[in-house]
């Protein structure tokens, strides 16, 4: 597997893509492995030189996801300086969509 060195742009689209297709991941219908190859199919669609692979995709987003919690986790600690990310704001959209989602049924 070739080394992908994920510039900020391929990071924001990876992102982007991911959110258009969150309900996939969350419906089961798919497997996840078939969502992440279909977004690679897409980024290299977008940029042909973001090569990369599915497995490449989930791993980026599972790092994404790691450094967000960390850095939240951090925040929250009394006496820590604030820590900063470039991709602090667009993970907390992504979060706050996923909260904000309306739900299927009400039970009253």
């Amino acid at each position: 597997m070739k080394i992908f060195v994920w510039p900020d742009k391929a990071v924001l689209l990876l992102l982007e893509l991911y959110r258009e297709r969150e309900e996939d991941f969350s419906s089961g219908m798919k497997r996840s492995n078939k969502i992440w190859a279909e977004i690679a199919i897409s980024m290299k669609d977008a940029n042909s030189s973001y090569a990369v692979t599915g497995q490449q995709c989930a791993s980026k987003m599972s790092g994404l996801k790691r450094t967000y919690k960390n850095i939240t986790d951090q925040n929250k600690k009394s006496g820590n300086h604030r820590s900063s990310w470039a991709f602090f704001s667009v993970r907390i959209l992504l979060y706050k969509q996923t909260y904000c989602k309306m739900p299927i049924f009400l039970i009253i």
